[in-house]
């Protein structure tokens, strides 16, 4: 993002960093926000998806907002799409409703590896289109379609509140 800052919109390497930094920031309460507001619906689904697709239309006006807009409006937008994009939070909710207690451990390692093999492998192929097109245009697009995609594809999921909520009402006795 600092790169397409200073590239795309005009912005020093200092303001690139502190619109960035702002992100940052907000990413902390944003996962506190979105895991509350889904604890409080005691839901998970209406939450993911509604947090997936915000992070999605955020990013978009991120991306197409005129380089004359005020460092101030990128900083703010930024930490919208941030805090947004605490939805990932729930996939660590919802593992441990939906599986077995056995096989947990085994669900949230499979979640955390698809993370960081997707944002590792991402990255390269983002840098590559931009250096092959000479432009950020194709590489945003791709982040658009996956920033799409997630909770497009979570439309599919079953809500996995109820698991939680089964596991606390029927507690078992050990003797």
């Amino acid at each position: 993002m600092t790169q397409f800052l200073i590239d795309a919109k005009g912005f020093t390497y200092l303001q690139s960093g502190q619109i960035t930094s702002i992100g940052t920031l907000a990413a902390i309460p944003g996962c506190i926000v979105v895991a509350a507001i889904s604890d409080r619906m005691m839901n998970r689904k209406k939450p993911l998806l509604f947090f997936g697709y915000s992070t999605f239309i955020a990013m978009a006006v991120f991306m197409f907002l005129p380089a004359s807009m005020p460092m101030w409006v990128f900083a703010g937008v930024n930490a919208a799409i941030y805090i947004a994009v605490g939805y990932w939070v729930l996939f660590f909710s919802m593992v441990p409703e939906i599986l077995r207690s056995e096989e947990t451990g085994i669900g949230l390692g499979v979640i955390n590896a698809v993370c960081t093999l997707g944002i590792s492998l991402l990255s390269p192929v983002y840098g590559a289109l931009v250096d092959s097109t000479g432009s950020y245009f194709t590489s945003n697009m791709l982040m658009l379609v996956g920033a799409f995609l997630v909770p497009l594809l979570m439309t599919n999921v079953d809500e996995s509140y109820s698991g939680i909520k089964k596991k606390l009402v029927a507690p078992q006795v050990i003797r």
